[in-house]
């Protein structure tokens, strides 16, 4: 089976599909990782946090 195959209904996930699969999901991560170890990427969360920053800016005055 090509690395890139996928698998239909009724086939058969054998021990080297899956440790194949792995390694590649494993490359995918370590080439996404920075050299300091971390991984970049867009952090839009702080729409989420000013919500609660300015929440309790108004409780505490």
């Amino acid at each position: 089976m090509p690395a890139a195959a996928k698998l239909e209904d009724g086939d058969e996930v054998t021990e080297e599909i899956l440790q194949e699969s792995l390694r590649r999901a494993l490359g995918w991560m370590s080439d996404l990782q920075a050299e300091d170890g971390h991984w970049p990427g867009d952090f839009s969360g702080i729409m989420y946090l000013l919500l609660f920053w300015i929440f309790a800016l108004r409780i505490i005055g």
